[in-house]
């Protein structure tokens, strides 16, 4: 394993890390944006085997430079970042693995810069469009049991009132993503954390969702996709509350291929791990079947 940090302009640095050896290499893009690599990054080693694994914290978040300002965090800023990562890395191409938010990232990328992708894969997609996106959070909260609305609450004002407390921030995420899971208990396999990055990378989390998605407004992330002409991959489980969008994303891609997995949820490497694994091998090796 080796870290650095990535020089983005601005005074802004990128916490970067490389996991296994070889000339192949996947960029892994992680959700949040408030979130950072740590909430993964050892439950995915398994596809270090036989290349490297890179890893960053994206701006403001976890051990990257904690930018607050809505300029500083303008999703533009975002794509840029991934840019200087890749010269960093010295790629001409690319393979980009974006999860949630960091496959919506890795859309943005892939549209403004096409002829940098080697390969997309994208797993647990936002909606492409801000209007689904909000309406699917709706939906998630007013499905929610009663006791489970109350133990979120109860765990949303505890932190509220510590905002730079990791744990209360695991409290709060081990009952929000209840609903993202297929299978609940398997959300205690991660060896992952939601809430790395120490006290002030907590407290700068609200800025990062705020003026990220702010920046984007009304936004439709399938604008631009026709010209990627790269493969994609888009994993679909079938426990994922962004599962009906799954289709939207290989629509809007030429050249991808939506893979559906049963019995799994936001989280597939925690739920089907044998099976999301080796998806994401025969994908890379160009053997999965159209």
């Amino acid at each position: 394993m080796q870290e650095a940090y990535v020089e983005a302009g601005g005074g802004v640095r990128l916490f970067l890390r490389e996991v296994g050896q070889g000339a192949d290499a996947i960029i892994v893009v992680h959700g949040g944006p408030g979130f950072s690599m740590s909430y993964f990054g050892e439950d995915l080693a398994p596809l270090a085997r036989d290349r490297r694994l890179v890893f960053y914290d994206q701006r403001g978040a976890g051990q990257s430079s904690l930018v607050s300002d809505a300029g500083g965090l303008d999703a533009q800023r975002f794509i840029e970042d991934l840019e200087a990562v890749r010269l960093q890395l010295g790629l001409e191409r690319v393979t980009l693995l974006g999860h949630s938010w960091g496959a919506g990232l890795v859309a943005l990328y892939a549209a403004q810069r096409p002829d940098r992708i080697e390969r997309l894969i994208l797993v647990g997609a936002i909606p492409p469009r801000q209007s689904d996106l909000l309406r699917t959070f709706e939906r998630i909260e007013a499905e929610r049991v009663p006791e489970e609305r109350e133990q979120l609450r109860s765990a949303r004002a505890a932190w509220a009132g510590d905002r730079g407390n990791a744990d209360l921030c695991r409290a709060y995420y081990s009952v929000w993503f209840l609903p993202f899971m297929s299978d609940r208990a398997a959300l205690a396999r991660s060896s992952g954390d939601f809430c790395a990055g120490g006290p002030a990378a907590l407290l700068n989390k609200g800025n990062v969702d705020a003026h990220t998605f702010d920046s984007l407004g009304d936004f439709d992330l399938e604008r631009g996709l026709s010209a990627v002409e790269a493969p994609a991959l888009i994993v679909q489980s079938s426990g994922d509350v962004f599962a009906e969008y799954a289709p939207r994303w290989a629509a809007a891609l030429p050249n991808a291929r939506l893979a559906r997995l049963d019995g799994a949820g936001h989280f597939p490497w925690l739920e089907r791990p044998e099976a999301f694994f080796a998806l994401i091998e025969a994908f890379v090796g160009d053997s999965v079947p159209e």
